[in-house]
């Protein structure tokens, strides 16, 4: 029979029979000791009675002076009943409130496990390739930057070049190779602190629609993910990307507090080639970047620009000490 209880109703029963007693307590007392003044009897009244009258009034007299010890026993006895009666119903409802809170917790965390896929090496290139390749270089110069890091920009020259065209051969893979050779500083600058409180997975994506580049996955629900885009641009810097990729981490921001019941910070960082850029263009860019973050409130995105030599001597402390 007890296994078809509903524990919910059940420790309802118990602190709704709690509160009864509680509030017996105090209410037979009150009634009691408000009428009581309503029994007592004048003497001259008393000596005109009978004798039945006066054995009637004598039965009562003791009833009363019984009950004056009893009713305060009793009041107690439901007081401390209630108290007892609420504290127990309450825990017990406390404690399959956690449980059921655990569960629900373990049930996001293995939602958000299956929903975390590993990014192909044709999707990581493509993404890399979108941002890089694209309006202000011509084929050679897009050759010219990507095998060579120290080739120099000339920003006049290159906006008098023209795009690529379709079936222009470009140096595709220089070009991967130095994005990923940038996220290989970031990755190791992260592995370095030895957080073992994470379990760090590196290209994936969620939901089939949410590329990540690094994802630190807290073992604890108290502990927000953290969640790095790094984004590296070795010829131009795309703007619109940099903007459009910002709506996309709010996105998936919002999505993981929604769906998974769990915090992630997101640090959005923007790696540039030294010369791809001027530092008025980067302060302005970066002015807009936070108005926008800032006109929205959100507290959980850091965004970050800066070059690739700013990137070797950067610090990440006040990232992990969030």
């Amino acid at each position: 029979m007890f296994d078809k209880l509903d524990f919910s109703d059940f420790n309802k029963f118990i602190v709704s029979v709690g509160i009864i007693l509680l509030t017996l307590a105090f209410i037979i007392p009150w009634f009691f000791f408000k009428d009581v003044s309503n029994f007592q009897i004048a003497q001259s009244s008393f000596d005109s009675l009978t004798n039945v009258s006066k054995n009637f009034v004598y039965r009562r007299e003791k009833i009363i002076d019984w009950l004056f010890i009893i009713i305060p026993i009793a009041s107690s006895v439901f007081s401390l009943s209630g108290v007892s009666l609420i504290y127990w119903g309450l825990k017990r409802w406390f404690i399959k409130q956690t449980e059921i809170t655990d569960k629900i917790d373990q049930l996001n965390i293995l939602k958000l496990q299956q929903e975390i896929k590993p990014l192909s090496k044709e999707e990581k290139k493509q993404n890399i390739l979108a941002d890089n390749i694209l309006l202000g270089a011509s084929v050679n110069k897009i050759n010219e930057l990507a095998l060579n890091e120290n080739a120099e920009i000339d920003l006049n020259d290159k906006e008098k070049c023209p795009p690529p065209k379709i079936g222009d051969i470009i140096v595709e893979d220089a070009i991967v190779e130095n994005a990923l050779a940038v996220e290989e500083i970031v990755m190791n600058r992260i592995v370095s602190k030895n957080l073992f409180e994470y379990e760090i997975k590196r290209d994936v994506k969620i939901g089939n629609q949410f590329p990540i580049d690094i994802l630190m996955q807290s073992r604890l629900k108290e502990i927000p993910d953290k969640i790095f885009e790094i984004k590296y641009f070795n010829i131009n810097i795309n703007f619109e990307s940099i903007y459009s990729k910002l709506i996309e981490l709010n996105k998936l921001r919002l999505l993981y507090n929604s769906n998974y019941q769990k915090v992630a910070f997101v640090y959005f960082m923007v790696i540039y080639r030294d010369g791809v850029v001027d530092g008025n263009t980067v302060q302005r860019f970066q002015s807009v970047i936070s108005k926008y973050i800032n006109e929205r409130k959100i507290v959980d995105i850091h965004f970050q620009m800066m070059n690739r030599n700013q990137l070797e001597h950067y610090q990440f402390d006040d990232i992990f000490s969030k």
